[in-house]
Protein backbone atom coordinates (compact mmCIF):
# COMPACT_ATOMS: atom_id res chain seq x y z
CA UNK A 1 0.00 0.00 0.00
CA UNK A 2 2.84 2.52 0.37
CA UNK A 3 3.83 2.29 -3.51
CA UNK A 4 1.58 4.76 -4.87
CA UNK A 5 3.03 8.12 -6.08
CA UNK A 6 2.12 11.60 -4.45
CA UNK A 7 0.77 14.24 -6.82
CA UNK A 8 0.29 17.77 -5.30
CA UNK A 9 -2.72 19.32 -7.29
CA UNK A 10 -2.66 22.61 -7.23
CA UNK A 11 -3.86 23.86 -11.19
CA UNK A 12 -7.20 22.83 -12.61
CA UNK A 13 -6.33 21.21 -15.54
CA UNK A 14 -4.31 18.77 -13.14
CA UNK A 15 -7.29 18.07 -11.01
CA UNK A 16 -9.44 17.88 -14.25
CA UNK A 17 -6.75 14.93 -15.38
CA UNK A 18 -6.74 12.84 -12.34
CA UNK A 19 -10.70 12.86 -11.75
CA UNK A 20 -10.96 11.10 -15.26
CA UNK A 21 -8.31 8.36 -14.35
CA UNK A 22 -11.53 7.48 -11.51
CA UNK A 23 -13.83 6.86 -14.33
CA UNK A 24 -15.02 3.11 -13.90
CA UNK A 25 -13.63 2.78 -10.12
CA UNK A 26 -16.13 1.68 -7.94
CA UNK A 27 -15.20 3.51 -5.00
CA UNK A 28 -12.57 5.94 -4.11
CA UNK A 29 -11.49 6.58 -0.32
CA UNK A 30 -11.26 10.66 0.72
CA UNK A 31 -9.79 12.31 3.44
CA UNK A 32 -9.65 16.32 4.14
CA UNK A 33 -7.13 18.40 6.30
CA UNK A 34 -8.91 21.52 7.75
CA UNK A 35 -8.15 24.40 10.71
CA UNK A 36 -11.34 25.66 12.27
CA UNK A 37 -9.73 26.63 15.93
CA UNK A 38 -10.05 30.41 14.75
CA UNK A 39 -12.89 30.12 12.77
CA UNK A 40 -17.01 29.10 12.84
CA UNK A 41 -16.52 27.88 9.26
CA UNK A 42 -13.56 25.07 9.09
CA UNK A 43 -11.11 26.37 6.71
CA UNK A 44 -10.49 23.43 4.08
CA UNK A 45 -6.62 22.98 3.47
CA UNK A 46 -6.45 19.44 1.71
CA UNK A 47 -8.45 16.76 0.17
CA UNK A 48 -6.70 13.34 -0.66
CA UNK A 49 -7.95 11.12 -2.81
CA UNK A 50 -7.19 7.71 -4.13
CA UNK A 51 -8.71 4.30 -5.46
CA UNK A 52 -7.77 0.48 -5.63
CA UNK A 53 -6.75 0.84 -9.36
CA UNK A 54 -4.67 3.19 -9.82
CA UNK A 55 -0.79 4.18 -8.97
CA UNK A 56 -2.04 7.82 -7.01
CA UNK A 57 -2.61 9.80 -4.46
CA UNK A 58 -3.84 12.90 -5.29
CA UNK A 59 -3.12 15.93 -2.71
CA UNK A 60 -5.43 18.47 -4.18
CA UNK A 61 -4.68 21.58 -2.77
CA UNK A 62 -7.70 24.16 -1.83
CA UNK A 63 -6.27 27.20 -1.35
CA UNK A 64 -4.21 27.09 -4.36
CA UNK A 65 -4.32 30.60 -6.03
CA UNK A 66 -7.45 29.72 -9.14
CA UNK A 67 -7.72 26.26 -8.97
CA UNK A 68 -11.74 25.33 -9.63
CA UNK A 69 -13.04 22.00 -7.43
CA UNK A 70 -16.17 21.36 -9.87
CA UNK A 71 -14.34 17.99 -11.50
CA UNK A 72 -13.89 16.67 -8.25
CA UNK A 73 -17.63 17.87 -6.75
CA UNK A 74 -18.91 16.05 -9.85
CA UNK A 75 -17.16 12.56 -9.16
CA UNK A 76 -17.85 13.05 -5.22
CA UNK A 77 -21.53 13.45 -6.78
CA UNK A 78 -21.48 9.98 -8.80
CA UNK A 79 -23.81 7.69 -7.81
CA UNK A 80 -21.76 5.21 -9.46
CA UNK A 81 -19.01 5.65 -7.23
CA UNK A 82 -18.94 4.97 -3.84
CA UNK A 83 -16.90 7.31 -1.55
CA UNK A 84 -15.22 5.83 1.46
CA UNK A 85 -14.10 7.84 4.71
CA UNK A 86 -12.86 7.40 8.12
CA UNK A 87 -15.10 9.32 10.75
CA UNK A 88 -16.92 11.56 8.26
CA UNK A 89 -19.17 13.76 9.93
CA UNK A 90 -16.47 16.90 10.47
CA UNK A 91 -15.56 15.78 5.87
CA UNK A 92 -19.03 15.90 5.67
CA UNK A 93 -20.04 19.13 7.16
CA UNK A 94 -17.17 20.90 5.41
CA UNK A 95 -17.52 19.50 2.07
CA UNK A 96 -21.35 20.44 2.26
CA UNK A 97 -20.28 24.10 2.56
CA UNK A 98 -17.45 23.64 -0.11
CA UNK A 99 -19.82 22.02 -2.09
CA UNK A 100 -22.42 24.39 -2.53
CA UNK A 101 -25.08 22.86 0.18
CA UNK A 102 -24.38 19.31 -1.71
CA UNK A 103 -23.18 16.32 0.09
CA UNK A 104 -21.01 13.27 -1.46
CA UNK A 105 -22.85 10.30 -2.32
CA UNK A 106 -22.74 7.59 -1.87
CA UNK A 107 -20.83 7.02 1.08
CA UNK A 108 -19.14 4.55 3.62
CA UNK A 109 -17.98 5.09 7.06
CA UNK A 110 -15.42 2.46 8.18
CA UNK A 111 -16.06 3.47 11.48
CA UNK A 112 -19.60 3.11 11.32
CA UNK A 113 -18.53 -0.35 9.98
CA UNK A 114 -16.03 -1.29 12.40
CA UNK A 115 -19.05 -1.18 15.04
CA UNK A 116 -21.22 -3.76 12.67
CA UNK A 117 -18.06 -5.82 13.13
CA UNK A 118 -17.17 -5.82 16.61
CA UNK A 119 -14.42 -3.34 16.43
CA UNK A 120 -15.81 -1.41 18.95
CA UNK A 121 -17.28 2.36 19.52
CA UNK A 122 -15.87 5.29 17.07
CA UNK A 123 -12.43 3.31 17.25
CA UNK A 124 -9.63 6.03 15.96
CA UNK A 125 -8.08 5.25 12.16
CA UNK A 126 -4.82 4.62 13.62
CA UNK A 127 -6.14 1.29 16.01
CA UNK A 128 -8.60 0.67 13.11
CA UNK A 129 -5.13 0.41 10.52
CA UNK A 130 -3.55 -1.33 13.00
CA UNK A 131 -5.96 -4.10 14.11
CA UNK A 132 -7.07 -4.38 10.50
CA UNK A 133 -3.98 -3.71 8.04
CA UNK A 134 -1.18 -4.71 10.86
CA UNK A 135 0.72 -1.47 10.03
CA UNK A 136 0.85 1.49 12.10
CA UNK A 137 0.40 4.84 11.10
CA UNK A 138 2.61 7.70 12.33
CA UNK A 139 0.79 10.71 13.72
CA UNK A 140 3.11 12.88 14.61
CA UNK A 141 1.87 15.40 11.97
CA UNK A 142 -1.36 15.39 13.20
CA UNK A 143 -2.19 18.59 14.42
CA UNK A 144 0.18 20.36 12.12
CA UNK A 145 -0.86 23.76 10.80
CA UNK A 146 -2.53 22.87 7.51
CA UNK A 147 -3.01 26.19 5.89
CA UNK A 148 0.84 27.22 5.79
CA UNK A 149 1.88 26.78 2.84
CA UNK A 150 4.01 25.03 1.30
CA UNK A 151 3.92 21.87 2.84
CA UNK A 152 6.49 19.81 3.89
CA UNK A 153 7.06 16.23 2.61
CA UNK A 154 6.42 14.88 6.15
CA UNK A 155 3.24 16.45 5.82
CA UNK A 156 2.43 15.50 2.72
CA UNK A 157 3.22 11.34 3.37
CA UNK A 158 1.06 11.94 6.57
CA UNK A 159 -1.85 12.94 4.34
CA UNK A 160 -1.21 10.29 1.62
CA UNK A 161 -1.17 7.48 4.15
CA UNK A 162 -4.67 8.66 5.63
CA UNK A 163 -6.58 6.88 2.38
CA UNK A 164 -4.08 5.03 1.44
CA UNK A 165 -4.23 2.52 4.18
CA UNK A 166 -8.64 3.16 3.59
CA UNK A 167 -8.43 1.14 0.49
CA UNK A 168 -6.99 -2.05 2.63
CA UNK A 169 -9.34 -1.20 5.47
CA UNK A 170 -12.42 -0.94 3.02
CA UNK A 171 -12.03 -4.18 1.18
CA UNK A 172 -11.82 -6.45 5.06
CA UNK A 173 -14.40 -4.56 6.40
CA UNK A 174 -16.33 -5.07 3.25
CA UNK A 175 -15.94 -8.85 3.94
CA UNK A 176 -16.48 -9.18 7.16
CA UNK A 177 -19.99 -7.52 6.73
CA UNK A 178 -20.98 -9.57 4.09
CA UNK A 179 -19.76 -12.79 6.25
CA UNK A 180 -22.03 -11.31 8.77
CA UNK A 181 -24.71 -10.19 6.46
CA UNK A 182 -24.40 -7.50 7.64
CA UNK A 183 -23.99 -5.03 4.62
CA UNK A 184 -27.17 -3.44 4.31
CA UNK A 185 -27.38 -2.41 7.70
CA UNK A 186 -24.67 -0.19 7.07
CA UNK A 187 -26.28 1.07 3.74
CA UNK A 188 -29.39 1.65 6.37
CA UNK A 189 -27.02 3.73 8.59
CA UNK A 190 -24.92 5.47 5.92
CA UNK A 191 -28.21 7.06 4.32
CA UNK A 192 -28.52 9.05 8.40
CA UNK A 193 -25.34 10.51 7.07
CA UNK A 194 -26.37 12.33 4.30
CA UNK A 195 -29.27 14.12 5.48
CA UNK A 196 -28.36 18.01 4.78
CA UNK A 197 -29.53 19.06 8.33
CA UNK A 198 -26.60 17.60 10.13
CA UNK A 199 -24.39 19.80 8.59
CA UNK A 200 -26.47 23.13 7.83
CA UNK A 201 -25.94 25.89 10.44
CA UNK A 202 -29.55 25.68 12.54
CA UNK A 203 -29.07 28.79 15.14
CA UNK A 204 -32.22 28.02 16.97
CA UNK A 205 -31.59 24.82 18.21
CA UNK A 206 -28.37 25.81 20.21
CA UNK A 207 -30.28 26.57 22.89
CA UNK A 208 -30.47 22.87 23.47
CA UNK A 209 -27.04 21.72 23.73
CA UNK A 210 -26.28 24.11 27.02
CA UNK A 211 -26.86 22.69 30.34
CA UNK A 212 -28.62 24.18 32.62
CA UNK A 213 -30.67 23.73 35.71
CA UNK A 214 -32.73 26.80 35.56
CA UNK A 215 -36.44 26.39 36.33
CA UNK A 216 -37.98 29.78 35.19
CA UNK A 217 -39.53 30.16 32.03
CA UNK A 218 -38.05 33.42 30.95
CA UNK A 219 -34.49 32.18 32.27
CA UNK A 220 -34.95 29.00 29.42
CA UNK A 221 -36.05 31.13 27.00
CA UNK A 222 -33.08 33.84 27.74
CA UNK A 223 -30.81 30.87 27.37
CA UNK A 224 -32.35 30.15 23.90
CA UNK A 225 -32.72 33.91 22.75
CA UNK A 226 -29.03 34.13 23.80
CA UNK A 227 -27.34 30.75 22.15
CA UNK A 228 -29.55 31.34 18.85
CA UNK A 229 -28.02 35.13 18.90
CA UNK A 230 -24.53 33.99 19.75
CA UNK A 231 -24.66 31.60 16.66
CA UNK A 232 -25.53 34.00 14.38
CA UNK A 233 -23.29 36.30 15.76
CA UNK A 234 -20.52 33.81 15.40
CA UNK A 235 -21.29 32.65 11.64
CA UNK A 236 -21.76 36.39 10.42
CA UNK A 237 -18.18 37.09 12.11
CA UNK A 238 -16.70 34.01 11.42
CA UNK A 239 -15.05 33.37 14.50
CA UNK A 240 -15.63 30.47 17.28
CA UNK A 241 -18.70 30.68 19.21
CA UNK A 242 -16.85 30.79 22.88
CA UNK A 243 -15.36 33.60 21.13
CA UNK A 244 -18.21 35.35 20.98
CA UNK A 245 -19.38 34.17 24.77
CA UNK A 246 -19.63 31.24 26.50
CA UNK A 247 -22.48 28.94 27.87
CA UNK A 248 -21.37 29.72 31.49
CA UNK A 249 -21.88 33.67 30.29
CA UNK A 250 -25.30 32.42 28.67
CA UNK A 251 -26.54 30.49 31.76
CA UNK A 252 -25.23 33.99 34.36
CA UNK A 253 -27.12 36.47 31.88
CA UNK A 254 -30.33 34.40 32.06
CA UNK A 255 -30.18 33.77 35.43
CA UNK A 256 -29.95 37.23 36.54
CA UNK A 257 -30.80 39.38 33.31
CA UNK A 258 -29.41 42.41 33.37
CA UNK A 259 -31.56 45.84 32.67
CA UNK A 260 -29.70 48.36 31.28
CA UNK A 261 -26.59 48.42 29.33
CA UNK A 262 -24.98 49.84 33.00
CA UNK A 263 -25.69 46.86 34.41
CA UNK A 264 -23.88 44.74 32.28
CA UNK A 265 -21.09 47.50 32.38
CA UNK A 266 -20.42 47.21 36.15
CA UNK A 267 -21.92 43.46 36.27
CA UNK A 268 -19.08 40.57 36.06
CA UNK A 269 -20.24 38.67 32.95
CA UNK A 270 -16.77 40.32 31.26
CA UNK A 271 -18.16 38.30 27.42
CA UNK A 272 -21.19 40.75 27.82
CA UNK A 273 -19.53 43.88 27.91
CA UNK A 274 -18.57 43.93 24.15
CA UNK A 275 -22.11 43.15 23.43
CA UNK A 276 -24.46 45.23 25.87
CA UNK A 277 -26.34 47.00 23.34
CA UNK A 278 -27.67 43.30 22.01
CA UNK A 279 -28.24 41.47 24.93
CA UNK A 280 -30.48 44.63 26.42
CA UNK A 281 -32.28 44.21 23.68
CA UNK A 282 -32.44 40.41 23.35
CA UNK A 283 -33.70 40.85 27.45
CA UNK A 284 -36.48 43.23 26.79
CA UNK A 285 -38.13 41.52 23.78
CA UNK A 286 -38.13 37.94 25.33
CA UNK A 287 -41.68 36.37 25.61
CA UNK A 288 -41.24 34.37 28.61
CA UNK A 289 -44.49 32.14 27.18
CA UNK A 290 -43.45 32.31 24.06
CA UNK A 291 -42.61 28.22 23.29
CA UNK A 292 -38.95 27.35 21.76
CA UNK A 293 -39.08 26.04 18.30
CA UNK A 294 -37.14 23.18 19.44
CA UNK A 295 -37.41 21.87 22.95
CA UNK A 296 -34.20 20.20 24.59
CA UNK A 297 -32.65 17.42 22.39
CA UNK A 298 -34.19 14.48 23.34
CA UNK A 299 -35.17 13.36 27.01
CA UNK A 300 -32.01 14.27 28.76
CA UNK A 301 -33.71 16.58 30.83
CA UNK A 302 -36.70 14.34 31.80
CA UNK A 303 -37.42 13.01 35.50
CA UNK A 304 -38.48 9.82 35.27
CA UNK A 305 -41.30 8.50 37.65
CA UNK A 306 -40.36 5.38 39.94
CA UNK A 307 -41.55 2.95 37.79
CA UNK A 308 -40.62 4.29 34.06
CA UNK A 309 -36.76 4.52 35.92
CA UNK A 310 -37.19 0.62 37.43
CA UNK A 311 -38.56 -0.25 33.03
CA UNK A 312 -35.27 1.81 31.65
CA UNK A 313 -33.10 -0.16 34.04
CA UNK A 314 -34.86 -3.49 32.68
CA UNK A 315 -34.82 -2.38 28.57
CA UNK A 316 -31.01 -1.50 29.46
CA UNK A 317 -30.32 -4.68 30.41
CA UNK A 318 -32.00 -6.05 27.35
CA UNK A 319 -30.09 -3.72 25.24
CA UNK A 320 -26.86 -4.87 26.70
CA UNK A 321 -27.75 -8.17 26.61
CA UNK A 322 -29.10 -7.96 22.93
CA UNK A 323 -25.62 -6.28 21.78
CA UNK A 324 -23.50 -9.19 23.18
CA UNK A 325 -25.27 -11.56 21.40
CA UNK A 326 -24.88 -9.50 18.25
CA UNK A 327 -21.41 -8.19 18.91
CA UNK A 328 -22.53 -4.85 18.70
CA UNK A 329 -21.60 -1.81 20.82
CA UNK A 330 -24.89 -0.62 22.54
CA UNK A 331 -24.72 2.60 21.43
CA UNK A 332 -25.29 1.74 18.00
CA UNK A 333 -28.61 0.02 18.63
CA UNK A 334 -30.26 1.94 21.07
CA UNK A 335 -29.30 5.65 22.56
CA UNK A 336 -30.37 6.96 26.03
CA UNK A 337 -32.89 8.97 24.25
CA UNK A 338 -34.37 5.99 22.67
CA UNK A 339 -34.60 4.21 26.02
CA UNK A 340 -36.25 6.93 27.70
CA UNK A 341 -39.15 7.36 24.98
CA UNK A 342 -39.53 3.99 25.57
CA UNK A 343 -40.16 3.90 29.10
CA UNK A 344 -42.09 7.13 29.14
CA UNK A 345 -44.43 5.25 26.67
CA UNK A 346 -44.57 9.13 25.25
CA UNK A 347 -43.18 8.91 22.16
CA UNK A 348 -44.53 7.34 18.77
CA UNK A 349 -42.77 3.98 17.76
CA UNK A 350 -42.21 5.63 14.51
CA UNK A 351 -39.90 8.32 16.18
CA UNK A 352 -37.75 6.16 18.13
CA UNK A 353 -34.89 4.91 15.74
CA UNK A 354 -34.39 1.42 17.75
CA UNK A 355 -37.55 -0.02 16.79
CA UNK A 356 -36.38 1.14 13.55
CA UNK A 357 -34.99 -1.44 10.61
CA UNK A 358 -32.31 -3.46 11.70
CA UNK A 359 -32.29 -2.15 14.72
CA UNK A 360 -36.22 -2.86 15.76
CA UNK A 361 -34.91 -6.60 14.47
CA UNK A 362 -32.55 -7.45 17.24
CA UNK A 363 -33.92 -5.27 20.16
CA UNK A 364 -36.97 -3.27 18.87
CA UNK A 365 -39.04 -6.50 18.75
CA UNK A 366 -38.03 -7.41 21.96
CA UNK A 367 -38.13 -3.88 23.75
CA UNK A 368 -41.85 -3.93 22.81
CA UNK A 369 -42.20 -7.64 24.34
CA UNK A 370 -41.05 -6.53 27.63
CA UNK A 371 -43.25 -3.28 27.40
CA UNK A 372 -46.20 -5.54 26.65
CA UNK A 373 -45.57 -7.75 29.40
CA UNK A 374 -44.80 -10.95 26.42
CA UNK A 375 -41.06 -10.93 28.11
CA UNK A 376 -39.34 -11.49 31.01
CA UNK A 377 -35.95 -11.94 31.67
CA UNK A 378 -34.26 -14.45 33.77
CA UNK A 379 -31.04 -16.35 35.01
CA UNK A 380 -29.89 -19.64 34.13
CA UNK A 381 -26.80 -20.81 34.86
CA UNK A 382 -25.31 -17.63 35.20
CA UNK A 383 -26.42 -16.25 32.11
CA UNK A 384 -29.46 -13.59 31.63
CA UNK A 385 -31.79 -15.36 29.08
CA UNK A 386 -35.27 -13.65 27.98
CA UNK A 387 -38.47 -16.03 27.94
CA UNK A 388 -41.96 -15.31 27.49
CA UNK A 389 -44.39 -14.84 29.65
Amino acid sequence: MDNKKLELITETKQLEAFCKTLDGEKHITVDTEFLRERTYFAQLCLIQVTAPNIDTVALIDPLSKGIKMHSLWNVFLNPKILKVFHACSQDMEILYHEMGRQLPTPIFDTQVACMFVGLGHQIGYSSMIQQLCDHSIDKDNRYTDWAKRPLSQKQLDYAAADVTWLCQAYQTLHEKLQDMGRVQWVKEEMLNYQEPDMYAPQPERMGTRIKHRLKSKHAVALIYALATWRENKAMKKNRPRNHIMNDTAIIKLAANPPKTIEDIQTGRVKEAKSWAKDIIQIVETTDPNQKAEYSTDGNDHVRLTAEQSNIYDILNLALKCCAREHQLVPQLIACKNDLYALATGKSKPSSITALQGWRGEIFGDVAQKILKGQFFIGLRDGKIEFKSS
